[in-house]
């Protein structure tokens, strides 16, 4: 069995980071000698997608602490080769290549309360004979927190808003060439349509049964080695992995863990009372699936690649 474990250092000097707190963070052990791991870090946040052959995980720390706020064990190979993205720094894209949408995770910074999927945005129905083989997100300038006491002074601020988000598909055929598209997303616009569909008035209006996945969650309760604080941590597996229609979400114990997130800010702060609650939580709570044509095609456009190579793409 192989250890994984995450070693912080400042880039500009390979020195351990000044402000983690532990500069090795253990994450999990594996079998596999290579395993497929993907970071990305905003804030405090530090993402991470994890995929051997046991199956794909993403977790999420707080690298200044080292503490582990979420692991969700996701559907089989669904992390494979994926690359997450955040959209801002309180909101994580990661592709599931096997059930072929986007998860939106809610990540509040500085917030005692565990990370939480809120929503899932379908990608278009691929074709019987395809299938997809990655889904990679990039967007530069990588959103941050303007209050992080550490950034140097700087003449102006790039504003990620107005940057755009590119997803780079490929897609395998046994018919014949594999073919590659790009999607790319406009991210305020991406941040407005999230904003939409977490909306609690969106049920009231919506004239057709809306479809949901579910999660279920434990939340335990951890005392920090280090100072005896008590932070929560999480353990989520998707448990529905085929939609169900409904009018509104399941209800749910309200003492254990959230309903349905059906805001971003009142899915977090209506449950609060999980943190003086048992040592140990569960619940299953409702993930809206929201439709390709209902979301993607008012804020995206599509690039087909001609051909796709390891180092290089060629375009059309």
């Amino acid at each position: 069995m192989h250890s994984i474990d995450l070693v912080l250092l400042k880039f500009s000097t390979g020195e351990y980071h000044p402000h983690a707190r532990h500069s090795l963070i253990h994450v999990q052990r594996s079998a596999s000698a290579r395993p497929y791991i993907t970071v990305r870090i905003v804030g405090d946040n530090l993402a991470l997608i994890f995929h051997d052959e046991d199956g794909s995980k993403l977790f999420i720390f707080d690298w200044k602490t080292g503490h582990k706020r979420l692991q969700h064990q996701a559907t089989e190979n669904a992390y494979e080769s994926s690359v997450p993205v955040f959209v801002s720094p309180g909101l994580l894209l990661v592709p599931n290549c096997i059930l072929s949408h986007f998860e939106v995770w809610h990540l509040l910074p500085s917030h005692p309360n565990p990370p939480v999927q809120i929503l899932t945005l379908q990608l278009p129905t691929v074709s019987f004979h395809y299938s997809i083989i990655h889904i990679r997100c990039h967007g530069e300038f990588t959103p941050f927190l303007h209050s992080m006491p550490y950034f140097p002074p700087r003449p102006f601020f790039l504003s990620p808003e107005n940057s755009i988000i590119i997803v780079n598909l490929l897609l395998g055929s046994s018919l014949g060439p594999r073919s590659a598209f790009k999607l790319v997303i406009h991210r305020n616009t991406l941040l407005d349509m999230i904003q939409k569909w977490t909306s609690p008035l969106l049920l009231e209006q919506q004239g057709r049964p809306l479809k949901w996945l579910t999660n279920e969650v434990t939340v335990d309760k951890v005392a920090d080695p280090d100072d005896g604080s008590v932070r929560l941590g999480a353990q989520s597996e998707l448990v529905s992995t085929r939609p169900h229609l409904g009018s509104s979400p399941r209800n749910r114990d309200s003492s254990t863990l959230a309903a349905s997130p059906i805001s971003l800010t009142s899915h977090i702060s209506a449950h609060s009372s999980i943190a003086s609650a048992s040592a140990s939580s569960r619940a299953r709570y409702d993930i809206r699936q929201v439709q390709w044509a209902d979301w993607g095609p008012p804020i995206s456009r599509w690039l087909q690649v001609k051909a796709c190579f390891r180092k290089k793409c060629i375009w059309g």
